[in-house]
C-alpha cells in the first residue's frame, strides 16, 4: 500500500526501503517463506537487528514528482565514519517560510526537588549556568574556590569591574534537575547575571541522551531518557507559533528601522 500523501503536496512518507522494492510481491513471498534461524543466534543479535530493522522501515521525507524537488546526493563520510543520504533542494517561494528570529526551546525544571524554573536549552553552550538570585533560594553548599572565567552569555565585558561580576561565583558539583519525572545530577556554575533562570548546555543533552525533532508544523519537540533507560520524556519545548519568531525585519505600521536583540545565553568556557 502505498504511503498517503501529505495535504501540502510536495512530500511524501516513505522509507528507503518502500522506495526500492514491491511491498505487494515481496509480501507474499515473506509470509511463504520458511527462515532456519538458531534462537541462540536470533537472541544474540538482538540489539543490532532491531537499529538495523527500525533504520530500514523508519518513514522519510520523499519529494512528490509534482513538486519538482532536485535529488542531489550527499557523500557524509567524515572523520573515517562512512555514510551517505539524498539531500533534498525543494523549490519555494522566496519568503514564504523565512524567519528573522526563531524562538529557542525551553523546558520547566525541577530544581532539587525544590523549585520550579524556566530554562532555556542552549546546546551551543559548553557549561549549564544559574544566576545567584535562583541559587540563593536553594539551601545547597557552593564550591567558591573555582578560577573559571565564562565568557558569551551576556554582554561583552567593558571594565574589570564588569569582568567580575560576570565569572563564575563558584559552582555546585551536584545538582539535581528533574523534566518529566526523567532526572539527572550534573554540574552548574553559578554566576552573577544570566539572562535565563537556567541555561541547559551540551553537557545536559550529552546525559540525557537528548535528540532533537523539528517537526513540519515549525514546532520543536525534544525526547529525553534517563542514564538507566528506564525513564523517557517527550515534550514541546518551542511552539510552531513562538512569540519569538519573527518573519518581517519590521512591522508593516513600524516608521523606522527595528533591532532585535539576541535572547540567547551561549556558556562557552
Amino acid at each position: 500500500m502505498q504511503d498517503r500523501e501529505e495535504t501540502a503536496g510536495k512530500f511524501r512518507l516513505a522509507s528507503d526501503l518502500h522506495e526500492q522494492l514491491n511491498l505487494d510481491t515481496l509480501t507474499n513471498r515473506v509470509l511463504k517463506t520458511e527462515v532456519p534461524v538458531e534462537l541462540g543466534q536470533l537472541l544474540g543479535v538482538v540489539p543490532e537487528l532491531s537499529n538495523r530493522v527500525g533504520d530500514a522501515l523508519r518513514r522519510k521525507r520523499y519529494p512528490n514528482s509534482s513538486s519538482g524537488a532536485t535529488v542531489v546526493h550527499v557523500d557524509t563520510d567524515v572523520d573515517g565514519i562512512a555514510g551517505y543520504g539524498d539531500a533534498y533542494v525543494v523549490g519555494t517561494t522566496a519568503g514564504s517560510n523565512a524567519l528573522y528570529t526563531c524562538g529557542s526551546g525551553r523546558a520547566r525544571v525541577m530544581v532539587d526537588d525544590a523549585i520550579k524554573v524556566d530554562a532555556l536549552l542552549d546546546g551551543g553552550s559548553e557549561v549549564c549556568l544559574m544566576p545567584c538570585c535562583i541559587f540563593e533560594k536553594l539551601n545547597l553548599p557552593i564550591d567558591t574556590d573555582i578560577n573559571w572565567n565564562i565568557h558569551g552569555y551576556d554582554q561583552p565585558e567593558q571594565t574589570k569591574k564588569e569582568v567580575e561580576a560576570k565569572g563564575a561565583v563558584g559552582v555546585c558539583h551536584d545538582l539535581k534537575l528533574s523534566i518529566g519525572g526523567v532526572d539527572a545530577t550534573l554540574p552548574v556554575f553559578i554566576v552573577e547575571h544570566c539572562n535565563s533562570d537556567l541555561l541547559l548546555s551540551r553537557l545536559w543533552e550529552r546525559l540525557l541522551y537528548v535528540q532533537y525533532d523539528n517537526r513540519d508544523d515549525g514546532s520543536l519537540w525534544v525526547e529525553i531518557r534517563s542514564i538507566d533507560g528506564r525513564r523517557c520524556a517527550k515534550f514541546c519545548v518551542a511552539k510552531a507559533d513562538h512569540e519569538r519568531n519573527r518573519p518581517f525585519v519590521r512591522d508593516a505600521d513600524d516608521a523606522g528601522p527595528s533591532c532585535v536583540t539576541p535572547m540567547t545565553s551561549s556558556g562557552k568556557v
